[in-house]
């Protein structure tokens, strides 16, 4: 291989992200008609997983309830079936820059969930809902975590950053022409599969929103 093939960087095109318009919740109307799940303290107040008895389809939703105040908000379905065959995760995060709630489940075998709410003056809202795993990872080393999103056996992945507080996303199958792209989180590299016979598989790095080839590698 040639030193400028060694030295190869791409240069990631990032677009806005349409789906990140915060979605309103509203109020359940009435608990009556809620199978309680369980529920998790957080520092706002907590979340409670519940079903709908006259759902024809085993949902589970979420709900918010800020400390000190009777209203439960409904922020949507996390999971199908049962709580054993599919947790729900929830978590605080501080992805990107913000401070939210994550919630983590899932609606199928290869169906993953990912929802981000944030919290105003105790009324919660769905700032970001991703049918992808996500995992929060800091690629650049600048104190923030992006957002690395994958979904599919041939793992179609994604980098969501934030920048001048607009959140934008580049598509890695897209940009690099790939069947499959696998992101490594615990060296923080990427495998590229090609859709082109012809390419052997690589291993990239992410800088600043580039992708730095690594080297080869086997499949």
């Amino acid at each position: 291989m040639t030193p400028a093939a060694e030295n190869r960087v791409i240069a990631l095109t990032f677009r806005p992200y349409e789906a990140s318009v915060p979605q309103a919740v509203t109020p359940v109307a009435s608990a009556d008609s809620l199978m309680f799940l369980s529920e998790t303290p957080i520092a706002t107040g907590k979340m409670i997983l519940f079903k709908k008895q006259n759902d024809t389809e085993p949902w589970v939703y979420a709900g918010f309830q800020s400390e000190g105040d009777p209203v439960l908000y409904d922020v949507g379905p996390v999971s199908y079936g049962d709580l054993a065959s599919s947790p729900v995760d929830v978590t605080s995060s501080g992805a990107l820059g913000k401070s939210t709630i994550r919630l983590t489940g899932a609606c199928g075998a290869n169906c993953p969930l990912t929802r981000y709410l944030t919290v105003e003056h105790h009324i919660p809202s769905v700032w970001l809902n991703l049918e992808a795993h996500a995992v929060e990872t800091d690629l650049d080393g600048d104190g923030v975590a992006e957002l690395v999103t994958s979904v599919g056996t041939l793992a179609e992945t994604s980098i969501l950053r934030m920048e001048q507080g607009q959140l934008l996303v580049a598509s890695l199958n897209r940009e690099l022409d790939a069947m499959a792209v696998t992101f490594m989180p615990e060296t923080q590299v990427f495998a590229v599969d090609y859709l082109s016979r012809e390419k052997k598989p690589e291993i990239f790095r992410y800088e600043n929103g580039r992708l730095r080839y690594i080297r080869n590698y086997l499949m």
